[in-house]
């Protein structure tokens, strides 16, 4: 008996040790920090080459907030050799410490004496090597002007690499001051968050010590050796300094000149919560793992998002700096005063900057018309990723590092913003804008969760008016389900009657979605709104039997696609041709791309509706619907192409396009969406009949080139890209590979396999894509090319970046013969995986299923209007006359 009661005291024992075993990817509640003083040394092997070796001693004030022996902190990577823990009289506490490295921690145990309520310091020795992968506190170098290279030593914290620099409570809730010298030879500088309170030298090595940070998460947290030379812009409220190299200075006073003037604005707009800082630090590096990061006071971009020169660069590159330095400032507020609680939030802070990069471009350059580019570089590429049977919710939970960065995703950056700006047009703009003010009053140097921004949002209703609305029960609802609604669409025209019935779009799922649903109509051009949230409803709509046709979602600010039934979509259709006005540029591109992804999944099922809505172009001027019309339309000629039916869809488009190419030629334009409406209209124009274009045009260089290799100039346009070093002018030059003739492309393809070309892997795949996507011809000769030298593509490209590229291809797999190739592609070898050919075979059914639907309705409608431009006239004349006459 006594024999088994001692093993049963033993197996306790065991039980209870185990649970002692920290599992968990969070940490626990019992303790949190206060301040931190970070003293990190950096050294050279020789001139500029600073050794990988780095040391660190980090001292850690924190508060236990529950009786406990056993601290956590996060490190990775670093070997740490003394840990001492004191309380505030000094007293030392004996401690062993253990490294969890399977979850990034390190271990404390005061295994004598517990630790009650009270304020401790953590201090803790250690030293670790600079990374290589772009992360955590890392290595990267360039070449200066006299060919000698250059190392520098920087970081990258988000999301949770800060853990590698020093060990510490590595979670955005707990918010710190800290205070951080770095170690450095003489020959660098260092720049840190905030001003430099101290520059002291010894022993040849100078330690710089930066002011206190206010309540910042690890993350923010930001220090860099470098010899980057600057220069400095004083404004209003701050100095700011732009760090770049010498050779790239000519080329960024455009985005240092709007840095500090969008900084300037968004500090004029959310003055209810001033930033405590003088200096905005602006730092160009080369090979930054990302486009930018929000360090607070001092951010970090990859050099060559910088790099502009106005007659090299296509205009759209300015915009684009413009959209990111407008993303970068903002997040000085949106993430770094205010921080999300946990990663599930991550889309407060990035939601609300990718809408904030486009709303300060706007501010400070209203001629920029930036949010045309808004509409379809976010809002309609968000749809497309939103529509996916997997597709995450935006305020999902996740914990493990891998998943944590993977929530950097396309949810949370432009799919965040589209629902953010659907309440803001739904909520109000000066009620929404109050209620941001009370959100950062409330919240600064704090974190939050989306529970706080609708409380704050609320509050602003209420400030002007009787609440006519439940922020949190609506918009918890679009943060907490995948996908996206669809707006079914039937007017009963007799009676001026309507029904809206919503479903989840390409899915059977039953979830409902609160909608604002905005709309005008040939009785009423005053927008209207109507909360949708039952599966479907009747409308009475003003006007009753004189109704001629009806618009949902006025301005696209609603986060929801519509599809009409039949006759009204030849409505729309025959007002736009009447006058194409009528309809805003965001009415004028949504329906374009609703009617063309309604037949795509055969919402819509005759093609000829969507088809008739694009005689307007003969007429449109504005950017985003000319997106809209490349977009999909480059889509069609890639399905059609390689049919009979090709040659009357070319003359439909010669029919559309070649007097706007006309007007486009023979004009100047200025505004940055004017000239990028001209390079859409040239870009699918001149694939039609051949442009006489100038090399020095640096809006038109991928079709310049295009027109080179129809020509059979290919060695010209090979010769001319190994000329040029600026990845983004390269990549345009290989967009335009998929132009050339059967023979070219077969040189052009082997040409990727020329190791003295010195292509990267990514340009590789530029070059595939830009051949498989233009022409049943383009996609033959890429998959064949694949199917002869399958192991040296996949060398190329990895195997992983090898299937991905085929289950894209394989959308544009149109004819039998194209179909068997990419088949017989994935069945040869282990190199493809079991789901890119389920994929594969997916995307095939797709395109079967679009040409069953839609391939005889198509051929009809092109034969009907393209016997002759006479019939063309004929038939639109009688459309007219039909319209007028029932408007009498």
């Amino acid at each position: 008996m006594k024999w088994f009661q001692c093993y049963a005291f033993i197996i306790l024992l065991f039980v209870v040790n185990a649970r002692c075993e920290f599992t968990s990817w969070r940490l626990p509640n019992t303790t949190t920090p206060i301040e931190y003083n970070i003293s990190v040394k950096v050294v050279s092997k020789s001139l500029y080459q600073i050794s990988e070796e780095f040391s660190g001693i980090v001292e850690i004030k924190v508060k236990v907030t529950e009786e406990t022996s056993d601290l956590y902190l996060h490190s990775k990577f670093a070997n740490i050799f003394e840990i001492v823990l004191t309380d505030v009289r000094q007293k030392k506490f004996p401690v062993d410490f253990k490294s969890i490295p399977e979850r990034e921690l390190v271990h404390i145990n005061s295994f004598n004496e517990r630790l009650i309520v009270n304020e401790y310091t953590i201090k803790i020795s250690y030293a670790s090597k600079l990374r290589t992968d772009k992360l955590g506190f890392h290595l990267s170098s360039y070449v200066n002007s006299v060919g000698q290279k250059i190392d520098i030593a920087s970081t990258q914290f988000a999301p949770t690499e800060a853990r590698h620099a020093f060990p510490c409570f590595d979670e955005p809730k707990f918010k710190a001051n800290f205070t951080v010298s770095v170690t450095h030879p003489k020959e660098y500088h260092a720049l840190g968050n905030m001003e430099i309170a101290s520059k002291d030298e010894m022993n040849g090595l100078y330690t710089t010590t930066f002011r206190q940070t206010p309540m910042l998460s690890t993350y923010l947290v930001s220090f860099i050796v470098s010899n980057l030379p600057h220069t400095t812009i004083q404004r209003k409220n701050f100095t700011q300094e732009l760090y770049v190299k010498e050779s790239g200075q000519p080329f960024v006073k455009d985005g240092e000149q709007f840095a500090a003037d969008v900084l300037q604005k968004f500090m004029e707009t959310f003055d209810t919560a001033p930033l405590p800082l003088t200096t905005m630090k602006q730092v160009a590096i080369p090979n930054f793992y990302f486009n930018g990061m929000e360090n607070f006071g001092s951010v970090f971009y990859n050099e060559h998002r910088w790099f502009y020169d106005p007659a090299v660069h296509s205009i759209d590159k300015l915009l684009s700096l413009k959209a990111l330095l407008s993303h970068e400032m903002s997040h000085q507020w949106f993430g770094d005063l205010v921080t999300m609680e946990w990663w599930t939030h991550v889309w407060l802070n990035e939601g609300f900057a990718t809408l904030m990069g486009y709303y300060g471009t706007e501010m400070v350059d209203p001629k920029s018309n930036i949010m045309q580019q808004y509409q379809t570089d976010v809002f309609m590429n968000a749809m497309i990723v939103d529509e996916a049977k997997d597709i995450r919710y935006m305020s999902k939970y996740v914990e493990v590092p891998e998943q944590i960065m993977k929530h950097y995703d396309k949810i949370a950056y432009d799919k965040a913003s589209c629902v953010i700006r659907m309440f803001e047009d739904a909520i109000g703009k000066k009620e929404f804008k109050k209620g941001l003010d009370l959100y950062f009053e409330n919240k600064s140097f704090k974190n939050a969760n989306e529970d706080d921004l609708f409380k704050y949002l609320q509050d602003g209703i209420a400030f002007f008016r009787e609440p006519d609305i439940d922020v949190k029960d609506k918009m918890s609802v679009w943060t907490g389900i995948s996908g996206l609604p669809v707006v079914n669409v039937s007017v009963d025209y007799l009676n001026g009657l309507v029904k809206v019935e919503q479903k989840r779009f390409m899915s059977k799922n039953t979830r409902l979605w609160p909608i604002p649903l905005t709309f005008i109509s040939s009785s009423n051009a005053t927008k209207s709104l109507y909360w949708l949230t039952m599966k479907e409803q009747a409308l009475k709509i003003d006007g009753g039997w004189s109704l001629q046709w009806i618009l949902f979602n006025v301005n696209q600010r609603g986060y929801y696609r519509v599809n009409y039934d039949q006759n009204t979509w030849k409505m729309l259709g025959q007002v736009l041709r009447r006058n194409y006005k009528t309809f805003s540029w965001e009415n004028r591109a949504q329906l374009v791309n609703d009617a063309f992804d309604m037949a795509r999944t055969h919402y819509v099922s005759n093609f000829s509706l969507v088809l008739d809505l694009l005689h307007f172009y003969q007429n449109e001027t504005e950017l985003s619907p000319w997106v809209v019309f490349d977009k999909h339309v480059s889509m069609l000629s890639s399905r059609l192409s390689g049919f009979e039916i090709y040659k009357n869809f070319e003359n439909f488009m010669k029919f559309l396009l070649l007097d706007q190419r006309k007007k486009v030629l023979k004009e100047k334009y200025e505004s940055p969406t004017d000239r990028l409406a001209r390079k859409m209209i040239l870009k699918n124009s001149c694939d039609l009949e051949e442009c006489s274009l100038d090399e020095n045009d640096v809006d038109l260089r991928t079709q310049y080139y295009c027109g080179l290799l129809r020509k059979n100039q290919d060695q010209i346009v090979i010769a001319k890209v190994n000329e040029i070093s600026d990845i983004g002018l390269r990549s345009e030059v290989f967009r335009a590979f998929g132009c050339g003739t059967s023979g070219v492309l077969k040189k052009l393809l082997s040409e990727t396999l020329n190791t003295k070309n010195n292509w990267s892997s990514s340009e590789i795949k530029v070059i595939y894509e830009s051949m498989y996507r233009k022409s049943s011809e383009g996609f033959e000769s890429v998959l064949q090319f694949w199917l002869e030298n399958i192991d040296d593509v996949a060398k190329l490209l990895t195997i992983d970046g090898f299937n991905d590229i085929v289950v894209e291809a394989s959308k544009f797999a149109n004819t039998e013969s194209n179909q068997d190739k990419i088949r017989t592609l994935v069945s040869s070898g282990d190199i493809f995986k079991t789901v890119t050919k389920e994929a594969t075979e997916e995307n095939i059914i797709n395109t079967n299923l679009w040409f069953s639907w839609h391939k005889d309705n198509i051929d009809q409608y092109l034969q009907q209007y393209n016997g002759s431009q006479s019939r063309l006239f004929g038939a639109g004349f009688l459309i007219l006359l039909v319209v007028g006459f029932t408007l009498f």
